[in-house]
């Protein structure tokens, strides 16, 4: 390596070390959760003006969310498309992440230290594996898990929960996303569309393959009972939970994760990033107009 190169990712290593330490959070930010202790800020207690960060896997849904925003302005993160804008008078920034967890956790890492959001929000796509969902079915990811990080044994897959790099313990197997932006997210996503889409809570797993076969989704929901699958949810999520930031995210079924589930999503992606741009930037004004009541008021 280079002297030059070398003071680049010293300078690199640094700045991630001070923001992390800039968001290390106190002992009165811990929260009990089944026992362990989770750190969490609440974004409910935010006021207008403080920023959101919305990430977008593919290039079509991050072009619908872009939509929904105003004010914006273009950049390049890591190499990753970045915009700007404001959603009310709330700082919005968009990233496209990529698709697989890999392009998701090193672009919402970049994010994070670039513009310090007071929460991530993710929005696309996902393929369905509840046998009862329809295509067009907005989920609200209450939790989220890696369908494919553990052990491979003779009785197949044993699913763990991701090893912390600082402490070396394993954490939950459940990431749970930050209930206030879920009970938003779930308000928009049915006052929006209530009567013309489906509307659902619950476990979304991700994993690095895009599943288009009836056998590998049968398996998936006979393990997890999962609502639906995608490949960046539990990977934001983990960074997240290790930055101290809360996320949330909302996903639309383009497909039954069968056969047909290339073809569909490519016809339904554009369609189901429209709709989780429209419940995001519902959710947002909510939150803006949540922080605007509940300050206080000076003569």
């Amino acid at each position: 390596m280079t002297r030059s190169a070398l003071g680049i990712k010293r300078c690199l290593v640094a700045g991630a070390l001070l923001w992390l330490g800039a968001c290390t959070p106190s002992s009165s930010d811990l929260v009990q959760i089944d026992g362990r202790e989770h750190a969490e800020r609440s974004a409910s207690n935010a006021k207008p003006g403080h920023s959101v960060l919305v990430l977008a896997p593919t290039f079509d849904e991050y072009l619908a969310i872009r939509k929904e925003m105003a004010l914006v302005t273009t950049e390049r993160l890591a190499a990753r498309r970045s915009a700007k804008g404001q959603i009310g008078s709330v700082a919005v920034v968009l990233v496209q992440s990529g698709a697989g967890k890999v392009n998701a956790a090193s672009g919402v890492a970049y994010a994070l230290i670039e513009h310090r959001p007071d929460v991530v929000l993710i929005a696309g796509a996902a393929g369905g594996i509840d046998p009862d969902l329809a295509s067009g079915t907005i989920v609200v990811v209450e939790r989220t898990a890696q369908h494919d990080h553990g052990s491979v044994r003779d009785t197949g897959l044993y699913a763990w929960g991701p090893k912390h790099p600082g402490t070396g313990r394993f954490g939950d197997l459940y990431a749970v996303a930050a209930s206030d932006w879920t009970e938003r997210l779930e308000r928009s996503a049915t006052g929006l569309f209530a009567g013309d889409s489906p509307v659902v809570r619950g476990l979304v797993v991700s994993g690095d393959v895009f599943v288009a076969s009836e056998e590998a989704r049968d398996a998936l929901w006979r393990q997890w009972r999962a609502a639906a699958v995608d490949r960046e949810t539990a990977a934001v999520a983990q960074v997240c939970e290790h930055a101290g930031v809360p996320w949330a995210a909302v996903r639309v079924v383009t497909d039954h994760a069968d056969n047909q589930a290339g073809a569909m999503f490519g016809l339904r992606v554009d369609e189901a990033g429209q709709i989780a741009g429209q419940v995001v930037e519902q959710a947002i004004e909510r939150w803006n107009d949540e922080c605007i009541s509940s300050a206080p008021l000076h003569e």
